[in-house]
């Protein structure tokens, strides 16, 4: 055989890439490896939100590193596995964490 003929342009197979699911689609019919959860109310689907680092950072104004320090300390969320190298954090944690905050109190200048 001649090395010609195994390069093809048309009707060449594609290889596969993994399958994206995103929010609206539909999950290939044989992907029985991966269990999703059942598709949850709106009130239940906007508690299990998953929020990245930005985000968090932008609603608590924390550092990455104070972050850290609070969650080994246990003053903060800990986050939960998205990937081999991914985190996230569950909205409603963070949403309870900003509300539990002390007000600063500003008393009144001694006359």
């Amino acid at each position: 055989m001649h090395h010609h003929q195994y390069r093809t342009t048309r009707g060449a197979v594609p290889k596969t890439r993994p399958e994206v699911v995103t929010e609206g689609s539909k999950a290939p019919a044989n992907d029985a490896a991966a269990p999703r959860p059942p598709p949850a109310s709106n009130a239940a689907a906007s508690s299990l939100k998953l929020l990245k680092w930005p985000a968090v950072h932008e609603r608590t104004g924390k550092s990455r590193s104070q972050a850290w320090r609070d969650i080994r300390a246990g003053r903060f969320p800990a986050p939960v596995q998205t990937g081999p190298n991914s985190v996230a954090w569950y909205e409603h944690e963070i949403d309870a964490y900003v509300a539990s905050l002390p007000r600063a109190t500003y008393a009144p200048a001694a006359a």
